[in-house]
C-alpha cells in the first residue's frame, strides 16, 4: 500500500511541473512566442542546378544555358489582404495584368514552405527592381534559375531533343533514394516545375547532363529578411557532353531539306558515330523554354506535317530499289546468281497471270548483277528474288539489321517490317504467293524500314561486311556485327554501286562530283494514292569510305533522281569541309 502511495506521489508531481511549464509558456511567455511565430519564418528555397552544355565534335556549342529570373510567393505566409495587395504591386512593377497573376498562383503546385512561382523568366531590370522593393512585398521572392539556350535553332533540333517538366511519377524516381536524403524530401530533390529531358540528347543523357539540384531551409522575418540559414545543401552543376556531330553538316542538312519532308542522315561507317542528322519540318526547341511561346508549342502538336516526329527513326517507309541491294548479296551468297549471271529485261515479267513492270519500258536487255544494281533493273531483282524466295530474302535483310532497332537508344526508334511466310500466316491469316515475292524483291509490298536501318545497310557494304551500331559520342569504341557475305561478293556489289554514278546508264551518272567517286542506289518507293519516296544511299569515298549517308525525299516527284541531286549538293559540300 504504501509502495502504491509513493508512485501516486510521484506522478502527480510530474502532472504539476507540465501544467507549470504549459502555465508559464502560455502566460508568462505567450506574446514572446506569439510574436516569434508571426515575425519569424522558415523558407525552403529550391536551388536549380545548371544543366551541362552539348558540344559539338569540334567543340562548338549546340545547347547551354543562360540565366533567367523567377517571381515566387510563399502563399502560406499571406493572409487574404496581404494577398491581394502584393499580387497588385507586382502586377503594376511588372506590367502584367493581376488576374494572370492570381491565375497562375492559383494553379501553382508547390511543397509546404515552398514557394508558388507565378512568373517565369522575367527580365534581370525587372528581377534588379522587385530586389530594391522586396521590403514591401513580403512572402515575394526572387530566384535567378538556369533555362535552356539553343544557338542554332531548329538545327538538329529532333536529334538534341527537349526538355518538359517532371511529372509526379517521375518525382518518385528521380528523388533521392539513400535515407539519409529522403527526409528532405520533396525541399531538396525534384520539384513538381523542375525540367527533364523529353527526347533526343536531351533526354537519352539527361542524368548525365541535369545535375543535382539543392537548396536553404532559412529563417527569415515578416519583412522577408534573412536571420539564419538553417541548413543547406549545394547545388552539383551538370556534366558537359561532347556529341559527334558536325554542326557544319547537320546546317547543311537542314538546308537541303528547307522546303521538303524528309530524312538525311550522315554517319562515318567505320566507327558509327553520327555526323548528321536531320529530319524535316522541324521545330526550334526553344519554345519548350519560353514561357511566352506555349500558343507556338501546342500549335506543333497539332500541325498536320507531324514536326515532333524524328522521321529518321520513327519514320517508316518502303525501301524500293534501295532494297535491292539485300537482294544482290542473298543472291551472291546463295549462289542463285553469280558475278556474270545474264538475265534479260524486256521491260517486265510475267509472274502467275500478272505482268511485273521493269521502271525502263523498252527494257535493259540482258544484264548481270552489276549492271542490274547501276541500273536498277527490275526484271532482275524479280528474278533473283524468285529463285530465293521470301524467307530467304527476310533472313539477309535482318542481317543486315532490318526489322529491328538500330541500337542507337534515342526515344521513339521503331523496328519496320520485314515479313516472311509466318508473318503473313499470323498477321493476315493469309498465304503467301509469287506475285508478292516479285514485289518484295524490289522493296515494295509490305515491306517497311527506318531511314536510320537503311543508312546501317549500306554502311555495312562501306565498311567490308560489318553492321556498325550507331553512336551519338565522339569516340565511342565501335561495336560491329559481322554480316554474313563474303568479301568476294561484298567486292561485286560494291562495283554495282559504284557503277550507278561512274557509269553510263547508272541511275545517277547525272550526279558526278569532279575530283570525287562515290557510290549509291537510288531507290523509288511507291507511298499510298499516287505518292512516290525518294531514297538514296551512299558513301564516299568509294575506295575507302569515310563517310555514309542516307537521303530520303517524301512524296518526291522525281522519286529517286531528285535524291541523287540532293546526295550530289550534300557530298560536295563535305568535301570543301575537308
Amino acid at each position: 500500500m504504501i509502495r502504491l502511495k509513493n508512485i501516486s506521489l510521484i506522478v502527480s508531481v510530474l502532472f504539476c511541473i507540465i501544467a507549470l511549464r504549459l502555465w508559464y509558456m502560455q502566460i508568462i511567455k505567450g506574446d514572446y512566442y506569439y510574436n516569434l511565430s508571426e515575425n519569424n519564418r522558415i523558407r525552403l528555397v529550391p536551388v536549380s542546378p545548371v544543366r551541362g552544355r552539348i558540344l559539338d565534335t569540334n567543340g562548338i556549342v549546340l545547347v547551354d544555358s543562360r540565366p533567367s529570373f523567377q517571381v515566387g510567393i510563399f502563399e502560406s505566409e499571406l493572409n487574404k489582404k496581404e494577398k491581394k495587395e502584393v499580387l497588385e504591386t507586382l502586377s503594376n512593377l511588372l506590367n502584367v495584368p493581376c488576374s494572370k497573376l492570381a491565375d497562375n498562383l492559383r494553379k501553382a503546385d508547390s511543397p509546404p514552405f515552398v514557394p508558388k512561382v507565378i512568373l517565369r523568366d522575367i527580365s534581370r531590370q525587372e528581377a534588379i527592381t522587385l530586389e530594391t522593393r522586396i521590403s514591401s512585398l513580403p512572402g515575394v521572392m526572387i530566384q535567378a534559375v538556369p533555362l535552356r539556350r539553343y544557338p542554332f535553332g531548329r538545327a538538329g533540333a529532333h536529334l538534341l531533343g527537349y526538355l518538359g517538366l517532371v511529372n509526379r511519377f517521375e518525382l518518385k524516381e528521380l528523388n533521392p533514394k539513400r535515407p539519409e536524403l529522403r527526409r528532405l524530401e520533396p525541399y531538396y530533390g525534384f520539384q513538381p516545375k523542375d525540367v527533364v529531358g523529353r527526347a533526343g540528347v536531351e533526354k537519352k543523357f539527361d542524368e548525365h547532363l541535369r545535375g543535382r539540384p539543392g537548396g536553404q531551409q532559412v529563417e527569415v522575418d515578416r519583412k522577408g529578411s534573412l536571420i539564419k540559414v538553417l541548413s543547406r545543401r549545394n547545388q552539383v552543376k551538370g556534366k558537359d557532353l561532347q556529341i559527334s556531330i558536325d554542326i557544319r553538316i547537320q546546317k547543311k542538312t537542314e538546308q537541303l531539306l528547307e522546303k521538303r519532308k524528309g530524312v538525311i542522315i550522315v554517319i562515318n561507317p567505320n566507327t558509327g558515330e553520327i555526323i548528321a542528322l536531320t529530319s524535316h519540318p522541324a521545330y526550334d526547341p526553344t519554345v519548350f523554354v519560353d514561357p511566352d511561346l506555349r500558343p507556338e508549342r501546342n500549335k506543333l502538336f497539332i500541325n498536320k506535317g507531324k514536326p515532333l516526329i524524328n522521321r529518321a527513326l520513327s519514320g517508316t517507309y518502303p525501301p524500293g530499289s534501295i532494297f535491292k541491294i539485300v537482294i544482290a548479296a542473298a543472291g551472291l551468297e546463295k549462289k542463285k546468281i553469280a558475278r556474270y549471271t545474264p538475265f534479260n529485261c524486256p521491260g517486265y515479267k510475267v509472274v502467275g497471270r500478272r505482268k511485273f513492270n521493269c521502271w525502263k519500258k523498252g527494257g535493259h536487255g540482258d544484264v548481270d548483277v552489276c549492271q542490274a544494281l547501276s541500273g536498277s533493273c527490275n526484271v532482275f531483282f524479280y528474278t533473283t528474288g524468285l529463285r530465293l524466295g521470301p524467307d530467304e530474302i527476310a533472313r539477309f535483310a535482318r542481317s543486315f539489321g532490318l526489322g529491328r532497332l538500330s541500337g542507337l537508344g534515342l526515344p521513339g526508334e521503331k523496328k519496320g517490317l520485314i515479313p516472311d511466310r509466318r508473318w503473313k500466316k499470323t498477321a493476315l491469316k493469309q498465304a503467301w504467293y509469287q506475285g508478292e515475292t516479285a514485289n518484295y524483291s524490289i522493296g515494295q509490298g509490305y515491306i517497311t524500314l527506318t531511314p536510320i536501318q537503311a543508312l546501317g545497310m549500306i554502311s555495312a557494304i562501306a565498311n567490308n561486311g560489318n553492321l556498325v551500331k550507331p553512336t551519338l559520342l565522339k569516340g565511342a569504341k565501335p561495336v560491329l556485327e559481322e554480316i554474313n557475305i563474303s568479301k568476294n561478293n561484298l567486292k561485286i556489289i560494291k562495283t554495282g554501286l559504284a557503277d550507278t554514278i561512274r557509269r553510263e546508264g547508272g541511275t545517277a551518272h547525272f550526279a558526278q562530283i569532279k575530283g570525287l567517286s562515290y557510290s549509291g542506289k537510288t531507290g523509288t518507293a511507291q507511298a499510298s494514292g499516287n505518292k512516290k519516296h525518294g531514297w538514296f544511299v551512299g558513301y564516299a569515298p568509294s575506295n575507302k569510305p569515310e563517310i555514309s549517308f542516307v537521303i530520303l525525299l517524301e512524296n518526291s516527284l522525281r522519286g529517286g533522281r531528285e535524291a541523287a541531286q540532293t546526295a550530289r549538293d550534300l557530298l560536295k559540300f563535305w568535301k570543301s569541309t575537308l
